[in-house]
């Protein structure tokens, strides 16, 4: 069962009402969309030029959209290797990825982290007991990644 785009629009009022973002940012806010290629439907979500606070609503939003799909959401993250998350946004996200992530058997995987940002990724894979989700250098190859069983 999929959202309809009113319940959508409705969960992304009442997220970004939570996550204390004005709600006349919106447009510039809501970064997540579903998107298909190549007959792979997949979660896009954009983390790039975003405040803490579109951060969090960006998160809660992912998170939304997941529940509502039901299990085996491929997911495409794009982050923006030079601006870092705060420490806040890894345990909310680590939250969420031990909860509704594992829970609906998500697919998860990274463009635009750098070199260094892939070693930090990695180690908080590591210690953190984070998603398996690898970074790759183009969406091209993240949805190669995705689209294998």
């Amino acid at each position: 069962m999929s959202a309809t785009d009113q319940e959508v629009r409705a969960a992304r009022r009442y997220l970004l009402e939570r996550s204390g973002v004005p709600t006349a940012q919106e447009e510039v806010v809501m970064a997540c969309s579903w998107r298909e290629e190549n007959g792979l439907r997949y979660l896009y979500a954009d983390y790039r030029d975003q405040t803490h606070e579109q951060h969090m609503a960006t998160l809660a939003e992912s998170v939304t959209l997941i529940e509502a799909a039901g299990p085996g959401v491929r997911v495409l993250v794009h982050v923006d290797g030079r601006n870092r998350p705060t420490s806040e946004f890894l345990a909310a996200t680590k939250s969420a990825v031990r909860g509704t992530f594992v829970a609906h058997q998500v697919r998860t995987a990274f463009v635009g982290i750098d070199g260094f940002g892939r070693v930090v990724l990695r180690g908080l894979q590591l210690v953190g007991g984070g998603i398996g989700a690898p970074a790759f250098p183009t969406e091209e190859k993240a949805l190669a990644y995705l689209a294998r069983s």
